[in-house]
Order: structure tokens, then C-alpha cells, then sequence
């Protein structure tokens, strides 16, 4: 499955470097993570003396945060919008991703662009079964350009599917990348 994944991105960037009008950069910044855990039926024991309690749902939130780095293309559709692809290898909490997001980006000032579309996380460790190594996801951001060479970006993706394959429980992450790109 790794394998087949790492072709068909190798593929993409390849199509992509023949374009004629493809701008590459290096992009790289702080990552936070938001999770959300919802149990249906949930039973927590507080201690052998007490009754037990009873939720339904029971729901944990979480945020932690890490870094990312990686490249990116701006792929020009017309003058003002561009397809822009990233791969980006993610650290979180100790726990490597891969994040592949394939926005749209429209240019609504000269150094000021709206960015928008899908997002795949692929975890790269090994994880318990009952939980998706591959998630799908929505992103909104902003790009705004310093210099000719220098950008900051911003973007937030929300989880769309289910991190565990499972009706008792529903978990899902957001992740806020925040950072600086250089264009070469």
C-alpha cells in the first residue's frame, strides 16, 4: 500500500513539474492537532467502593502540537487561480503523517490568496487494527506573499471520515498548519 501510494505521488509531481507554468517551494511550520473521542455506552469505574458511572456518549478532547515540512507546487489554472498540491511529512505528538492536500487556490489581491479543498492524512506507523491508516479530510487557508520568494501560509482541515471503524466510537481530527514557504 506504501508503495503504491509513494508511486502515485511520484507520478503526480512528475505531471506536474512539465507544466509550463509550475511554481515548486519548500514549505515548512508549527502543526496542532484537535481530536475529538466520542464512546457510545460508555461505562468508567471510579473505584471499587463507588457506583460506577455512566455516560452516553462520553467525549475527550485533545490538542497537541509539532511541526511539518515539505514541498508544495502552484500549478497556474488562469491568471488568478491556481491548483496547488502539497506533501507534507507531519509530526505530532510522536506520531508520523503524511498530509496530501490538493487545494484550489484563488488570488483576490496581488499578495493575498484564498486556498480551499480536500486533504489526505496517511498515517506512516504502524496502528491497532479497528483504525484508518488513510483519512480523508476538508481544508480552508490563506496564503498571503512576502517577497518574490518568501510566503506564509495558514490552513485549517477538518477530518470528514471516522479514525476508527467502529459504531461505539467516532474520533476525528483537525489539524491548524501554520507556517513560512520559500518558492525556488
Amino acid at each position: 500500500m506504501k508503495n503504491r501510494i509513494a508511486v502515485i505521488l511520484m507520478f503526480g509531481f512528475v505531471i506536474i513539474g512539465t507544466s509550463q507554468e509550475t511554481q515548486f517551494s519548500f514549505r515548512a511550520g508549527y502543526v496542532n492537532a484537535f481530536g475529538k473521542l466520542t464512546i457510545e455506552n460508555v461505562v468508567i469505574l471510579e473505584s471499587p467502593e463507588d457506583s460506577y458511572f455512566e455516560g452516553n456518549p462520553a467525549t475527550e478532547k485533545d490538542n497537541v502540537g509539532g511541526f511539518y515540512a515539505g514541498i508544495s507546487a502552484d500549478i497556474s489554472i488562469s491568471d488568478k487561480i491556481y491548483l496547488h498540491p502539497e506533501l507534507l511529512y507531519t509530526n505530532v505528538d510522536d506520531q508520523s503523517l503524511l498530509q496530501v492536500p490538493v487545494f484550489l487556490k484563488f488570488a483576490i489581491y496581488d499578495n493575498l490568496s484564498l486556498l480551499a479543498g480536500p486533504q489526505i492524512t496517511y498515517t506512516l506507523e504502524k496502528i491497532y487494527s479497528g483504525v484508518r491508516k488513510i483519512n480523508i479530510g476538508f481544508g480552508l487557508g490563506t496564503s498571503y506573499k512576502i517577497s518574490e520568494a518568501v510566503f506564509a501560509q495558514a490552513n485549517y482541515t477538518v477530518q470528514l471520515n471516522d479514525y476508527y471503524k467502529s459504531n461505539d466510537i467516532t474520533s476525528k481530527l483537525s489539524f491548524l498548519n501554520i507556517g513560512l514557504g520559500y518558492n525556488f
